[in-house]
């Protein structure tokens, strides 16, 4: 973040997708806006797709794996990382043609 002018991260931060859609990621990175990003910060909330969200899993995992994902695929999260710490794992999601793959 710090050798890439325009990137912005942020740490559980309140990130509303849509009308319906507003979660917590335990980190994000994002490009400003005016770079390109499709996110931006509105009264303190980041608005908008952030291009990679990362959530560390536990007892979140069948969330994380399940309904977040499809909040994150559906907005258009272009990456989406879970590190799972049971089992061991790192799941590193890619959206292409509006799926993850």
């Amino acid at each position: 973040r710090r050798r890439t002018p325009g990137l912005r991260g942020g740490t559980n931060a309140t990130t509303i997708l849509g009308d319906d859609s507003e979660t917590q990621p335990d980190q994000q990175l994002r490009i400003d806006e005016a770079r390109g990003g499709r996110s931006r910060i509105v009264d303190g909330d980041v608005t908008g797709p952030p291009e990679l969200l990362v959530e560390v899993a536990l007892s979140s995992r069948p969330f994380d794996l399940g309904a977040k994902k499809r909040d994150y695929e559906r907005a258009g999260v272009q990456e989406y990382v879970v590190v799972s710490l049971e089992p061991e794992e790192v799941l590193w999601f890619v959206l292409r043609d509006g799926a993850y793959v």
